[in-house]
């Protein structure tokens, strides 16, 4: 049985230091590869319950290579937002498992289950926004981050058995840990199986029962998945017999686990086994509609802002009423000059019409390329869908920067003092992407107790960028020097973007980042962080960056 009084503090030991002590400040990111066309961009923000408003800003400088025939022209606003997909959610509680099994722990979601099923209130809760439904998925979603946080700490762990110095206590340490997590995951795991016959008793409706039904088999799948992960990170370990000595209790105590969750599937009928040709038909389609199911209780709805177009309508009208004043000047002039009659009269007319729109489009444009860092190409509000009410917003911005808009900050981070034979060789298109979140800290809080940070995951396809790319392989021929003999090599053929990623939070400069992604006509092979380059110190608020 699980230690009731204590924290599961081999988790806390496994997870990385983000769950051990929280964001070390208001903003965090992470920047990765998605699938062979995608890569995502993951903003945490902190909810800062003592503020009302808090400001997040994203600053992504992106450097195309013009080669690849990126322009206005051909990848305007339009298409980078179609390419641009992102999804806001809340950041899934911090919860131990020795928590979540806590008889005085109020927020833990099993004991608030076992509250609202021995109320016998069953038949009066809501189909679709009831409060046990939101706490069976909260539960689930609880097991998976935790799960999800400790087997790749673990799985960062087992690197360290490569290294003959300290082998042996490494693994006597992780064997011991692995033994207390799955224990531990163990307990959790039947401490919401024992409260299955509530569920399936006569005076529950199907509604509930079902969802209880997709929450256990969300459970089952997930312990599943993510030993099944850790199993091979071991399993890749194990080719030497050393290694294999010391893993073997690991092992085993996993494997067992998998055997059970995979045991208890088939028992209740669960479609979600691997074993035969029906099950992984399934398998793929039911579990990722179990995770939207299960996830869909944290995250929350963006919806189109309705535009404050009043200053634009001022500046239209102002272009307008500047080109008529011309016009009308011009036909004033003409007929105090020429005469109302006169041929010159009638050219002076129709020059000053044709002028007219010329200045009428000149106006408008100067002023739109004037006043685009405060009218943002997308407005958003976010909207809490437990309660419909707004909780935030969120302005997005798309542009090509110049050269000589470009700060001066960010070419010495993408390039170094030492830039001219790069930029001889390889010029680059330079996309600038700029988004600003502002979260209701207070009026979260006074909704929900358990969510203290909001996930921004931001999506992006580049397969618009591969239509121009070479074939991605060249076939070069060359002397081999030992044998004299030609050859040929096959060469890949690649293309590089640079991104510079600048965070603020509420105009504070929090991190530069600077990455770079290796791709081709078949999509993205790698994603690699870079160091900023001509930078010798810590950063400050005073880099540069408007």
């Amino acid at each position: 049985m699980l230690r009731q009084g204590t924290l599961n503090s081999v988790l806390m030991d496994f997870a990385p230091p983000s769950l051990r002590s929280g964001l070390s400040c208001g903003l965090d990111s992470r920047f990765e590869i998605h699938d062979d066309n995608q890569v995502e961009l993951k903003l945490d923000y902190a909810i800062d319950e003592a503020r009302k408003w808090t400001r997040y800003q994203t600053e992504a400088f992106i450097f195309v290579p013009k080669s690849l025939g990126i322009s206005k022209q051909s990848y305007d606003r339009k298409q980078f937002f179609s390419d641009t997909q992102a999804y806001i959610r809340f950041k899934t509680p911090s919860m131990t498992f020795a928590a979540m099994v806590d008889p005085a722990n109020t927020n833990s979601p099993l004991m608030r289950i076992r509250q609202l099923m021995m109320k016998g209130e069953l038949h009066s809760l809501s189909n679709d926004e009831g409060t046990l439904s939101q706490e069976l998925r909260m539960f689930g979603c609880l097991v998976r981050a935790n799960l999800r946080e400790t087997m790749t700490a673990a799985c960062e762990r087992l690197g360290k058995l490569e290294t003959k110095t300290g082998r042996g206590r490494v693994a006597d340490d992780l064997a011991e840990s692995i033994k207390r997590v799955t224990g531990e995951l163990t307990a959790v795991c039947d401490e919401f199986r024992n409260l299955r016959p509530m569920f399936v008793g006569l005076q529950c409706p199907d509604w509930l029962r079902e969802r209880f039904e997709y929450t256990d088999e969300f459970l089952s799948i997930t312990v599943e998945s993510y030993l099944t992960e850790l199993l091979v990170a071991i399993e890749q370990r194990r080719d030497k017999r050393k290694l294999r000595e010391l893993t073997e209790d690991a092992w085993q105590r996993i494997a067992k686990t998998i055997a059970h969750e995979q045991l208890h599937r088939k028992e209740l009928g669960y479609t979600t086994h691997l074993d035969d040709v029906e099950g992984r038909n399934l398998y793929v389609k039911r579990a990722s509609a179990l995770k939207k199911f299960i996830t869909s209780v944290l995250f929350l709805n963006i919806e189109p802002k309705k535009e404050d177009v009043s200053f634009v309508q001022v500046t239209a009208g102002f272009a307008a009423a500047l080109a008529m004043a011309f016009s009308m000047g011009a036909a004033f002039l003409s007929e105090r000059i020429w005469g109302l009659n006169s041929l010159p009269f009638v050219l002076a007319v129709v020059v000053g019409y044709v002028f007219k729109d010329r200045i009428k489009d000149w106006v408008k444009l100067y002023f739109s390329t004037r006043i685009a860092q405060w009218m943002p190409d997308r407005s958003l509000r976010i909207v809490d869908p437990s309660n419909g009410t707004s909780v935030g917003k969120c302005r997005e911005t798309f542009s090509y920067l110049r050269d000589s808009r470009i700060p001066k900050s960010v070419r010495r981070w993408r390039h170094g003092n030492g830039q001219a034979l790069e930029l001889e060789y390889n010029p680059e298109v330079c996309l600038h992407y700029i988004k600003d979140v502002g979260i209701l800290g207070k009026q979260i809080s006074t909704t929900h107790d358990r969510r203290k940070g909001i996930n921004d995951i931001i999506r992006w396809n580049v397969s618009s960028f591969l239509s121009r790319m070479d074939d991605p392989e060249r076939h070069v021929d060359f002397l081999d020097g030992e044998s004299l003999e030609l050859r040929t090599a096959v060469c890949p053929k690649r293309y590089e973007l640079n991104v510079v990623l600048v965070l603020k939070e509420s105009d504070r400069l929090v991190s530069v980042q600077r990455y770079r992604v290796e791709l081709d006509r078949t999509g993205i092979h790698s994603l690699e962080s870079m160091p900023l380059a001509g930078v010798d110190g810590p950063l400050s608020d005073d880099s540069g960056v408007s």
